[in-house]
């Protein structure tokens, strides 16, 4: 099993159909970028990071300026912070939890409109 490896992720996502791969840091520098950025994105994802180590607070104005409507955002939210969850639930609406661990869930939200 891999634990942050972008490279191990970014093969993953290339091979099924994901064009558009970047790392982003809270202050919105882009690392790794591809050919071309689109302008919003559509999924975003974080394991065992944002979420996890990072508050929500700290990416969460990026993310939701620079996310279309409907975009779906996996997290692995770490257990224990109802602030955290809080943060995540007066932003974005959730729509499924699809795996736990004892230090995390990992749930899948929704951009509003």
């Amino acid at each position: 099993e891999t634990f942050s490896n972008a490279s191990v992720a970014r093969e993953f996502l290339s091979a099924n159909g994901v064009k558009h791969v970047n790392s982003i840091s809270p202050a919105g520098e882009v690392f790794d970028k591809t050919d071309t950025i689109p302008q919003r994105f559509g999924l975003v994802l974080s394991f065992g990071a944002w979420c996890f180590h990072v508050e929500p607070s700290v990416y969460l104005p990026f993310v939701l300026a620079h996310t279309e409507s409907g975009a779906r955002i996996i997290v692995e939210l770490r257990r224990g912070k109802p602030q955290w969850e809080a943060q995540l639930g007066a932003a974005l609406t959730q729509k499924w939890v699809i795996a736990e661990s004892q230090k995390w869930t990992r749930v899948v939200y929704e951009r509003r409109p």
